[in-house]
């Protein structure tokens, strides 16, 4: 996604603009030193791209900078002035709002309560008794309506929304009461490129009111011509302060990952050579026929053969999630069939599709993925404690030498399998998952948006493992929102559209060498977003 040409800084930037200051800050957790006096500096009406690889600390310092964690040490500046933050409710006071890159949502509050929780007294006014939801109502409607969210929605509840809906949730949440600072982690994972479009065309608005934006992202393309500066931070320490102008794309991604950045940029946008993929055996390996799901999917027949890599793309809302989620028995379908191997499954819950050579690496990790109070070892075993039991109790040697065996060969980076898995980066987490997966020894293994959040490294990591495991035989279904990852990664993409299949596109490593690149792009986006279907 290319962002709007870019405006010089200064000429951005009011005159005698206040700024953000963090000076020194150190931050240490159970024995892993997250921050390293770090120093961060801020001005007003600037973007201000902070960057890094999973677990370089930016989540860690943007946490600090909100109230969510308290530093060991250092020093927070707002305007020139020394301030204390030891609260989120403090850091709103101050000016300081956060579009948090795990989702916030409380799902039995409607949309407006979600928007205007924790913030009453701004949207109402000082000295009001009692919140008038209509007044809200009316004073967001509008910025709520150019994010795709309408008047009816704003009174149902957030649970009844997927993902993408609630990361809308969460941005308009931010842009209610216009911030002296905002603070933006990751805020277009899983957005549609319009949204994409417009989330930049209001940052551009705060940046022209004076507003210091902090914005974190891994689409390093976003960057250029969006952000004013750049703060590259890694392991904890800050690494380089450089305005955006003086970089290029690689310069930025060696300060981010050192000397082996070039071959990462690469394996993770690399189109693989065509794979073979077994289709001549009686049977596919699964096989959906005419899948049904009231006012859901509609009459949905698809294939996958053995250690193929199908892509299901889509716009938000196409029914994508929801397909793979009736698969694994997590929705009940109204009428349709599932074969595997040639024989009629039915699949009514997740154990019977465990059982019948299923997995699912979910679309959001923090909520339906990790088990965060448990340990890297007990998030990978937990798939399928028959591995690790003897008599009918665990072994925790036998879990501890499982582990180990899955960090190694899928190299996740933690201390220990005993390691907290909520102390790992995103990326690792995003292996553990994985592992978890592997450990049931699927035949059948879908992927759910697998790189969202992760930075270059670890999606290339992903990339890899996924056509290891594809390689070995095993079929692989993958879902996600940037086309661009779908036509790096599989063999033949589907294409849906209100919850109804429209398209096909086959072959994709041969199409794209033929075609080009940007015209199986254009191809999927055509069937995807076909308006009359």
């Amino acid at each position: 996604m290319k962002a709007p040409s870019s405006v010089p800084v200064e000429a951005q930037r009011p005159a005698e603009a206040p700024h953000l200051r963090m000076t020194d800050i150190h931050k240490r957790f159970q024995g892993v030193q997250a921050l390293n006096g770090v120093s961060l500096l801020v001005r007003g009406g600037e973007i201000h791209a902070l960057l890094g690889g999973n677990g370089a600390g930016k989540s860690t310092l943007l946490n600090v900078l909100s109230g969510l964690v308290t530093p060991d040490s250092g020093r927070i500046e707002l305007a020139g002035q020394e301030v204390s933050i030891g609260h989120p409710r403090e850091a709103q006071a101050l000016g300081i709002s956060t579009i948090h890159q795990e989702l916030s949502t409380v799902p039995d509050l409607t949309v407006l309560e979600n928007i205007f929780l924790g913030r009453e007294e701004a949207l109402t006014g000082k000295g009001s008794l009692f919140v008038n939801r209509r007044q809200i109502a009316r004073r967001i409607q509008d910025l709520a309506g150019e994010f795709g969210i309408t008047k009816s929605e704003l009174w149902r509840p957030v649970g009844d929304f997927g993902a993408l809906k609630k990361r809308v949730i969460e941005i308009v949440k931010a842009l209610a009461v216009p911030p002296k600072v905002l603070i933006l982690d990751e805020p277009t994972s899983g957005l549609e490129e319009h949204e994409k479009t417009l989330l930049f065309e209001h940052m551009r608005s705060l940046q022209r009111r004076g507003v210091a934006l902090i914005w974190v992202t891994h689409h390093l393309d976003e960057v250029f011509g969006l952000a004013d500066v750049v703060t590259v931070m890694r392991d904890g320490r800050t690494i380089a302060r450089t305005e955006t102008a003086e970089l290029t794309p690689r310069e930025l991604a060696v300060q981010m990952f050192g000397g082996d950045a070039t071959e990462l940029m690469e394996a993770a946008d690399a189109v693989p050579a065509r794979r073979r993929v077994d289709g001549d055996d009686a049977h596919p390996r699964l096989r959906a026929l005419n899948l049904s799901r009231h006012g859901v999917l509609r009459d949905i027949s698809f294939d996958v053969e053995r250690g193929e890599i199908l892509g299901i793309a889509g716009l938000a809302g196409a029914g994508r999630t929801e397909l793979v989620r009736a698969l694994m028995g997590l929705d009940k379908l109204h009428s349709g069939r599932i074969e595997i191997d040639g024989k009629p499954r039915r699949i009514g819950h997740p154990k019977v599709a465990y059982k019948a050579g299923l997995a699912m690496v979910p679309e959001d990790r923090k909520q339906l993925g990790i088990l965060p109070d448990l340990s890297v070892a007990e998030n990978i075993s937990v798939s399928e404690l028959g591995s690790v039991t003897a008599g009918g109790v665990l072994r925790s040697r036998r879990e501890r030498a499982l582990a180990d065996s899955y960090i190694k060969s899928l190299g996740i980076k933690t201390p220990g399998p005993a390691e907290p898995i909520r102390n790992l980066s995103g990326g690792n987490q995003q292996k553990a998952i994985i592992a978890r997966c592997l450990n049931t020894e699927p035949s059948i293994l879908i992927f759910d948006e697998p790189t969202q959040g992760i930075d270059i490294h670890a999606k290339a990591e992903v990339h890899r493992l996924i056509r290891d495991v594809a390689e070995k035989g095993t079929s692989v279904i993958v879902i996600a929102s940037e086309f661009a990852e779908l036509i790096s990664l599989c063999d033949r993409v589907v294409v849906m559209n209100r919850g109804a299949l429209v398209g096909e596109i086959r072959d994709i490593p041969h199409r794209v060498a033929t075609d080009g690149y940007d015209a199986v792009k254009h191809a999927i986006i055509d069937k995807a977003s076909r308006a009359d279907r």
